[in-house]
């Protein structure tokens, strides 16, 4: 196992700290497949680490940043957290089966006996359930080894959780029809009707070594008329393939030019961490072709990642670096593509011939506000502290102030029916009562400071595991907003 570094943690925590579904969600995948390449949060990181990650389930209104949170701690999530949050998810998100799946993937792992009991409790899906355990759990823990699909009649949600476990070569052998094996009906299902179901089909070929391109349950020639995501799913395909398919350039080069925003970025993230000879004439002319900067980022790090296969990539990363602003978005983003590279060393070059930069994840402390002790916030300063001081900057927008009074009267809610002292409990009430007053930053942070305090004398009492993803939610619902 080899650590994340400091640069990849906390570019991940801010990420997971922004507020924002869409960077919430990669940053997540991101971190899902470094784990499963052998990457670990460092240990004395891990524990604030994985409750931010399991304060997600309480605190987003996006299904899939949850899916995403379960799937993530699922493959590295300790026992005290992961526990909580799974029963958390199921609670919460009971209308959701792709939560379900997921938090039964992961309550199996740390909990076959409590995941048996929700089995058998008849409230969700028994395929949903067990297929979905088969992603952390052997046979004998998942449950009945008798599931069979009957496509043509099946839910779209019990095929997705089929896919996966095929994908992930979890799937009992015939798991769909006796008469048929996996790899054919994968084929099939590409052209299902529902789109998610074919997105899925997709899926489960790039993340199975054991199927291939020639698995396409979809014709290249009418590719176009595909729904949207999945082409971008094929082209995604094409963008990570390994295998030299004879296609695979000109697909790449079709894709590039496709109309679609969600083609386009799909095949981006494909090649991130892919290169054969000749690919980079198809990337240069993409770059500068390119209108929406969230796809041109993602060539950025293809490049800045690969820069020592292509000797062009190096140059072209370091041009584009060098004129870049300090601080910019571009050069936090390159920075920690070429993070694992030589290239990182000539990035730090340039920054030693000129100004440091604005922003620089190496050495980033989350800002200590008046107030707030220990406490992790979503905003930055490079020196180590910074505080308000009662000034215009200490002031709430009129939007933020209600998300501010509604998240107070949750955290108030929970607070009431915590296993603590009368003092603190107290001294938590009193705090929110007057942010809610007047909710000033100040008086946010602390409410947050007393929240977080709340959450360390948790972490010692037996059977206090939800309370624990609880606070832990409400306090960065209400560090967001500083």
């Amino acid at each position: 196992m080899r650590n994340f570094n400091t640069l990849e943690i906390n570019y991940s925590r801010h990420e997971l700290e922004s507020g924002d579904a869409r960077r919430q969600k990669l940053a997540l995948q991101q971190l899902s497949r470094a784990s499963k390449a052998g990457f670990r949060v460092p240990p004395n990181l891990a524990y604030g680490f994985f409750h931010l990650v399991g304060s997600l389930v309480l605190t987003s209104s996006d299904v899939k940043v949850v899916r995403w949170s379960l799937n993530y701690l699922a493959l590295a999530g300790p026992r005290n957290i992961s526990i909580p949050t799974a029963n958390l998810a199921i609670s919460k998100w009971d209308k959701q089966p792709d939560v379900i799946g997921s938090a039964a993937a992961l309550l199996v792992k740390h909990d076959p006996v409590q995941f048996a009991k929700i089995l058998s409790g008849g409230n969700f899906s028994r395929e949903l359930l067990v297929l979905s355990a088969l992603r952390t759990a052997n046979i004998s823990l998942a449950g009945p080894a008798d599931i069979k699909i009957d496509i043509n009649i099946a839910d779209p949600e019990v095929l997705k959780v089929a896919l996966l476990a095929v994908g992930l070569k979890k799937a009992p052998p015939n798991v769909f029809d006796p008469k048929f094996s996996n790899r054919e009906i994968v084929r099939a299902l590409g052209s299902h009707d529902d789109p998610i179901v074919s997105q899925y089909s997709v899926w489960a070929i790039a993340e199975n070594d054991d199927l291939s391109l020639s698995d396409l349950g979809v014709s290249l020639n009418d590719i176009e008329q595909l729904p949207t995501n999945v082409q971008g799913w094929v082209y995604r395909l094409f963008g990570s393939d390994v295998t030299g398919h004879r296609l695979r350039h000109d697909m790449i080069a079709q894709g590039s030019a496709c109309p679609e925003l969600e083609v386009r970025r799909e095949l981006a993230t494909g090649l991130r961490d892919n290169y054969y000879d000749g690919l980079d004439t198809v990337v240069r002319q993409w770059y500068f072709d390119e209108a929406e900067e969230e796809v041109r980022l993602l060539l950025l790090e293809h490049m800045s990642n690969l820069s020592e296969n292509c000797p062009y990539y190096k140059d072209l990363a370091l041009e584009i670096y060098a004129a870049e602003n300090k601080g910019s978005l571009v050069r936090e983003r390159m920075e920690l593509a070429a993070s694992r590279t030589p290239l990182y060393g000539e990035f730090q070059r340039l920054l030693a011939e000129t100004d440091a930069p604005l922003l620089n994840y190496s050495e980033v402390n989350f800002v200590t506000n008046n107030n707030i002790k220990n406490v992790q916030a979503g905003a930055f300063s490079v020196s180590g502290t910074a505080t308000n001081n009662g000034n215009f900057n200490n002031l709430l927008s009129q939007e933020m102030a209600t998300k501010a009074i509604e998240y107070l009267d949750m955290a108030a809610e929970t607070v009431e029916n915590l296993p603590v002292n009368a003092a603190t409990k107290t001294q938590a009430q009193k705090a929110i009562a007057e942010a809610k007053d007047n909710p000033t930053k100040e008086r946010l942070g602390v409410v947050a400071s007393s929240l977080k305090s709340i959450e360390g004398m948790l972490g010692s009492v037996a059977g206090s595991g939800e309370h624990v993803v609880k606070i832990a939610g409400y306090a960065a619902l209400i560090l967001a907003l500083l």
